[in-house]
């Protein structure tokens, strides 16, 4: 403790023992310790003792007579002093300071020994803390712990407030890696033998270059532009390649089967509704009930043979030759996939469908008025189906791009609906050989021809999407 000096008192915080110092005019007032802190009291200064008065007749001895003081040694200024001699004070200029026994601190009290142990059996444990594990809050995702005591009980979630019930937490399982040494008796590891790896050399190009690199560099540009020569244009060759490989995949063939019989199915039982129509007598009953199987066959017809055509074009316009993912066997899925086919279709008739009313109002007959309805279909259903696939909707029944592809990509376009001019032709022929006393076979027949109608033109609409791809990534190479 630093001894204080004239007017200061000096005493220790009764909290963290910390020596202080304080004025003596302080005294008593309450100052807080720069330490911990707390607010404590200044002591005062402890009363001096006063000497004993003589009594008054005492006589005073007279003082002793002043002495010479010693003499002092002279003064040496400070160069006589050398920075690496010690500074030696003289005693007689030592001054004793004598420090009060009240602000003398007493000795610290050693530590409290424990008393010795009687007993001789073991010392007991500390208990060691509960494990804990995490709950994940079923609403905010935050951790709560808990402990094995508290599996079964409810705890509050610190974030949300929402009840969660804790529960047993899972084992994990100790993953022990046993290494059998029998395997391993009488097996030679060694590193295979170094394989030549092909090098090029300088004069194999014939051609004079500074580097190797260069050299292989120009032979890959010289065998890419001899390949691209040979190469047929890719704009045109989509559309009859891989065409046969597509119609024998067994998942192709199955589903034209169903289709097929679906179709078979529709058209023979209209064909019986309406001979019972026209039938006087308990036949009602029966083209009653005909009608409402027409229609359920007709929608769940239209949807699986939609959702199947749509997958078909998606399919082949990423330039896949089989189709990788049908659609699932749940006739709610191919009516939602179907929406699309159903849609175009729609859409695309609706042109021929005002000018079918239109030609009858002039007095045309209706088996020539038909004619408009499959124009009108052939024209305009290529463009409205590639609009609905590429904008992912229901509404856009013309979207930008299809249409600039139709203008930029005429040659692609023409060839798509030359071939499908044929396909068009083949239905019609076919739709002439319908009557109502066309035997089951023959109506199996016909359906059959429709399905490989239907899946073939959406097959090459597919392919009519991909090669418009391929010709707009290689106008955008060349532009780069």
């Amino acid at each position: 403790m630093t001894t204080p000096g004239a007017g200061s008192v000096a005493y220790r915080c009764p909290q963290c023992q910390a020596a202080l110092t304080a004025r003596t005019a302080d005294a008593g007032q309450a100052v807080s310790c720069p330490q911990c802190g707390k607010t404590i009291k200044v002591p005062g200064l402890p009363r001096r003792r006063r000497a004993p008065t003589r009594p008054a007749t005492a006589a005073v001895p007279p003082l002793p007579a002043p002495t010479s003081a010693p003499a002092r040694p002279p003064v040496r200024p400070s160069s006589d002093y050398p920075l690496d001699e010690p500074v030696r004070v003289p005693p007689e200029l030592v001054v004793p300071v004598s420090v009060p026994p009240a602000l003398v601190l007493p000795p610290a009290a050693a530590p409290p020994v424990a008393p010795p142990r009687t007993d001789q059996g073991p010392r007991p444990r500390t208990p060691a803390p509960p494990e804990q594990f995490s709950v994940k809050c079923p609403v905010c995702d935050t951790l709560v712990y808990a402990t094995l005591d508290e599996v079964g009980s409810t705890k509050t979630c610190p974030d949300c407030y929402s009840p969660v019930t804790i529960p047993r937490p899972r084992k994990k399982p100790r993953r022990v890696n046993e290494v059998v040494e029998t395997e391993y008796d009488g097996m030679l590891f060694k590193l295979s033998d170094p394989v030549p790896l092909p090098s090029y050399a300088s004069g194999s190009t014939g051609v004079t270059t500074n580097t190797e690199g260069e050299a292989a560099l120009r032979r890959a540009e010289r065998e890419y532009d001899e390949k691209k020569v040979e190469e047929p244009d890719p704009i045109l060759a989509p559309f009859w390649t891989g065409l046969l490989q597509f119609a024998r995949d067994p998942a192709v063939m199955a589903r034209g089967v169903v289709g097929a019989g679906l179709l078979a199915s529709i058209g023979k039982l209209l064909m019986a509704t309406i001979l019972w129509a026209g039938t006087p007598g308990v036949t009602w009953f029966y083209a009653l009930a005909g009608s409402v199987a027409v229609l359920v066959l007709t929608v769940l017809t239209a949807a699986f043979l939609g959702s199947t055509c749509l997958t078909v074009a998606e399919e082949t316009s990423y330039g896949h030759v089989r189709v990788r993912h049908w659609p699932a066997a749940n006739p709610l899925d191919w009516a939602i996939e179907s929406l699309p086919f159903a849609s175009a279709l729609f859409s695309s008739a609706l042109p021929g469908l005002a000018v079918f009313g239109f030609a009858g109002a002039l007095g045309m007959p209706a088996s020539s008025r038909w004619l408009f309805l499959l124009v009108s279909v052939y024209l305009f259903l290529p463009v409205v189906q590639a609009s609905l696939l590429e904008s992912g909707t229901l509404t856009q029944l013309l979207s930008r791009p299809i249409l600039h592809s139709v203008r930029s990509d005429f040659l692609p376009w023409a060839t798509f609906y030359l071939i499908t001019f044929a396909l068009l032709w083949l239905v019609a022929v076919t739709l002439a050989l319908v009557h109502p006393d066309l035997a089951t076979s023959w109506w199996l027949v016909l359906g059959g021809v429709w399905t490989a109608v239907l899946l073939g033109y959406y097959r090459l609409l597919g392919r009519l999407a991909w090669a418009c791809q391929i010709r707009a990534a290689a106008q955008e190479d060349e532009a780069a």
